[in-house]
């Protein structure tokens, strides 16, 4: 079986998909975000990296589309790394800025757990490329 080839940008009523693909689960630790105010575990969906009004996005979406997570990607604030505590499990750990009921932002870290360590790659790969500051050109 041969890698995927790489998948084009998807504009959706003026907003852009960069990754998406299903996930087995999303832990949210701190939970400081409107959608989730607490630390919680939302199982099974697509985890996507999107732009819209040139803010990027992590979102967290059920089957049949409804936002479960929704955080920015800024540049500031973004780190990320494989969790290799087991091979076969695929996790990464990521930080998205989340506004709280107050309209405070706040660094919020999760965990994603992927289906294949392909799906783990790619999002890997994005995440850093859209997290690097833009240039000045």
């Amino acid at each position: 079986m041969t890698a995927p080839e790489k998948k084009e940008e998807l504009k959706l009523s003026g907003n852009t998909k960069y990754f998406q693909s299903q996930i087995e689960k999303i832990k949210v630790l701190k939970g400081f975000g409107n959608l989730c105010p607490e630390p919680c575990t939302k199982g099974n969906g697509y985890l996507s990296i999107e732009e819209a009004n040139k803010v990027l996005y992590v979102v967290f979406r059920t089957f049949t589309g409804a936002t479960l997570f929704s955080g920015i990607l800024s540049p500031t604030s973004a780190k990320s790394k494989v969790l290799d505590e087991d091979p076969k499990k695929f996790k990464v750990k990521f930080t998205t800025v989340v506004l709280n009921k107050e309209r405070a932002a706040k660094v919020e870290h999760c965990e994603a757990k992927f289906l294949n360590a392909v799906d783990r790659d790619n999002f890997m790969n994005v995440y850093q490329a859209k997290s690097k500051p833009a240039s000045d050109s």
